[in-house]
């Protein structure tokens, strides 16, 4: 208990001493884990404590909720699995039923599967077998999820148990052979995989398949250790206290390494370091650290010296069972981030661990009886405070939700009326309200101008005034300025001719100033200057751009852009063809259809027909397909 205390008590002192109080305090609507909602999970921790005790009784009645809600959420994974669409998966191959990522769907199956376990060794009859139940639910949840790094969590406990066994002097030989030929079987089947690993067989095994094709997805794991990197750069900028809870961006941003946009635009913004604990290291610093590492060392002393002067082989068994969960945890979160669920189920575990290990076992006195009104109160209190601070958020994310899908299908005037009335709910989250509604104005302006100036003029006013709030609130948010930027260059200097480049210039030097050497920063002043007739500065600062960063595929993509821009197409073939020799491969639906219609447009339709089949692979449009087939009966290519 007093370890966790100290972890919030470190989160509360990065949140006031961290780089933007507000993002620390309240997180962004899109993940909400600032110290807000962390406190809430202190809360349940030494609520569970309290309440639960060291009573078996209680725990068996809060496993059994677990194991049935487990159940729950694995089932509607098994019927996502078998209908890809089913409730908003979005026809995804790995599926995350309820909980909005097959990472959280991995990690609750790793944790309802030791959890489960728990409970059924200490359990006798049926409901030992219904646990047992829920255990396969978990793993089940595990296959279905297919996380690299929880599966490293469970099969390094699984091959420790197996060495355990082998080498504990109490154990039977026969166990001790069985245990030595299953982790040596393990170790050949993993040489096996490192071996054959581009085999295609392979690549279709669940759970294989995720090792067996990783080396087609390294460049997630150069981008995951690029900002691991960067998260001790940011430790060592701020030692103590960290950056604050959530505020990993703005270190990202500061420490920004050019090489990310090798790897498409989506690398290039991070808002977490991609494991826990250096992701706590920067954001709280050493004292943060410490404290995180000390839940789980406490955790371990407790299940160690508990283990030690117990007799009952139950009890031991459960033990090494949560000892087992907080091994493959702690190497689960080397590779991610946490989430609301992991912090549930986290806590969860360790509020029963304490229970076993560290809470005093005298004798409970018999309760007294406790009036309606007694608990009334409280429960009316905790409703209200739930109503008040989440409420209004729930509300304001389905009417923005609403606001955004009505926009997308051109009824302006009715997604303004919703997005007011967002506004007057005075959400915390407003400022990413106003960038999400003023990303959409960009998209849709160009083509609401043609038609209805007015209604174009009143977009752009909106999302101007909404986007300086933002940048007022988070002055050191670059992504913010860079849209503030755009949306005043895009529409504010080409569609309506107003005086605000100062404002742009001013903008370009602090996003500059922020994120040094984050190329957008440059590609959105090269917007500026062709936007503004310097085009020759624009083509030069390009030519800079690619000299500096050749594997960058969109250095090349603006330099076709630019030159499009200019009527002039020929030299367009000679960047691209420069571009393929220098090793890109465009992967950007936009770069893809781009290259496909000026080597069209060249006449060089062999490779036009390459680039429009990849354009179709990439989008599906059909519309694509149809340029595909007809280049394909020009060229008579298949």
């Amino acid at each position: 208990g007093v370890a966790v205390g100290l972890f919030f008590l470190s989160v509360g002192l990065s949140t006031i001493f961290g780089v933007d109080l507000h993002r620390s305090f309240w997180d962004t609507h899109e993940r909400m884990l600032g110290a807000w909602t962390l406190l809430h999970y202190g809360a349940y921790f030494y609520l569970a404590r309290f309440f639960l005790g060291a009573d078996w009784s209680r725990w068996r009645f809060f496993f059994g909720a677990t194991a049935l809600a487990g159940l729950a959420v694995v089932g509607i994974g098994i019927i996502q699995k078998i209908s890809p669409d089913f409730l908003v998966n979005r026809g995804s191959d790995r599926v995350y039923s309820t909980l909005g990522n097959p990472i959280y769907l991995s990690a609750y199956g790793l944790f309802l599967f030791f959890f489960s376990l728990v409970a059924a060794v200490r359990e006798s009859g049926w409901a030992r077998y219904v646990f047992y139940v829920s255990a396969l639910a978990g793993f089940i949840g595990l296959i279905l999820g297919n996380t690299r790094g929880t599966w490293l969590g469970f099969f390094f406990v699984l091959a420790l148990t197996l060495l355990l066994l082998a080498l504990r002097r109490g154990t039977r030989r026969r166990d001790r052979i069985a245990s030595s030929a299953a982790l040596a079987l393990g170790i050949v089947l993993v040489a096996l995989v490192i071996i054959f690993r581009h085999s295609p067989v392979l690549q279709r095994i669940p759970v294989v398949d995720r090792f067996a094709t990783l080396a087609t997805t390294r460049f997630t794991a150069d981008t995951r250790f690029g900002a691991w990197g960067i998260a001790i750069d940011a430790w060592r900028e701020r030692p103590v206290f960290g950056w604050g809870p959530e505020n990993y961006f703005y270190a990202f941003n500061t420490f920004y390494d050019p090489v990310f946009l090798q790897y498409g635009f989506q690398e290039t913004w991070f808002d977490n370091a991609h494991n826990v604990f250096l992701n706590t290291l920067a954001t709280q610093g050493a004292l943060g650290i410490i404290s995180y590492l000390g839940i789980f060392g406490v955790a371990f002393v407790g299940i160690s010296r508990r283990y030690a002067r117990e007799s009952d082989a139950t009890t031991r068994r459960a033990l090494f069972l949560a000892a087992a969960w907080l091994v493959a945890h702690g190497i689960h979160t080397v590779f991610v981030f946490e989430s609301p669920t992991s912090y549930l189920t986290f806590f969860s575990f360790l509020a029963f661990i304490d229970a076993e290990t560290w809470h005093r076992r005298a004798p409970e006195p018999a309760a007294a009886p406790v009036s309606v009104l007694t608990l009334a109160i409280p429960a009316a209190l905790a409703l209200a405070a739930v109503l008040l601070t989440q409420g209004r958020v729930f509300q304001a994310n389905r009417l923005e939700y609403q606001a955004r899908g009505i926009m997308s299908q051109g009824k302006y005037k009715e997604s303004l009326a919703l997005f007011d009335q967002i506004r007057r709910l005075r959400t915390p989250y407003q400022a990413e309200i106003n960038w999400d509604f003023a990303t959409d104005v960009l998209n849709h302006l160009p083509r609401v101008y043609v038609g209805d100036r007015e209604m174009a003029r009143e977009l752009y006013d909106r999302a101007v005034f909404g986007l300086e709030e933002t940048v007022a609130l988070h002055p050191d948010d670059v992504r913010a300025r860079l849209t503030y930027m755009d949306m005043l260059r895009s529409g504010g200097i080409v569609l309506f001719e107003l005086p605000v480049n100062s404002i742009v210039k001013e903008n370009l030097r602090i996003a500059r100033e922020l994120s040094p050497r984050r190329q957008q920063v440059e590609y959105a002043e090269i917007t500026y200057l062709a936007g503004t007739g310097h085009l020759d500065e624009a083509m030069n600062q390009t030519k800079a751009l690619i000299a500096r960063d050749p594997l960058v595929a969109e250095g090349y993509y603006t330099m076709g852009r630019l030159y499009a821009f200019k009527k002039d197409f020929k030299p367009i073939i000679d960047v691209l063809d420069q571009a393929i020799l220098n090793g890109i491969r465009f992967s950007d639906p936009v770069h893809i259809g781009f290259a496909a219609e000026m080597y069209e447009l060249e006449g060089r339709f062999r490779d036009a027909l390459y680039w429009y089949d990849q354009a179709y692979r990439a989008t599906g449009l059909e519309r694509t397909a149809f340029k595909r087939d007809e280049l394909a009966g020009m060229t008579e290519l298949p």
